[in-house]
């Protein structure tokens, strides 16, 4: 996971891993997001749960938000700690 983080770094041209940390968890949240939303959807259009999203969208959005800010500080603890 080191080597990723570094790789990261490389790849936005940024040097000091120190200071890049919140933008390296950004990426990688996002990133995160990204495929599980997109697992998501393709489960909901698949077994056909569009009745699902339409009555708990609300509850659905909310705890997305909740596990991906998780994620985002749970990543940015762990490479700060790794870098201090």
């Amino acid at each position: 996971m080191k080597n990723a983080f570094k790789l990261t770094c490389r790849l936005f041209n940024k040097d000091n891993v120190h200071t890049s940390v919140e933008l390296v968890a950004m990426i990688w949240t996002l990133l995160i997001a990204l495929f599980f939303h997109s697992l998501a959807l393709y489960v909901v259009f698949t077994f056909n749960f569009d009745t699902v999203i339409q009555e708990n969208g609300k509850l659905l959005l909310f705890l997305s938000l909740i596990i991906f800010s998780a994620c985002y500080f749970y990543l940015s603890y762990h490479f700060k700690k790794w870098f201090k």
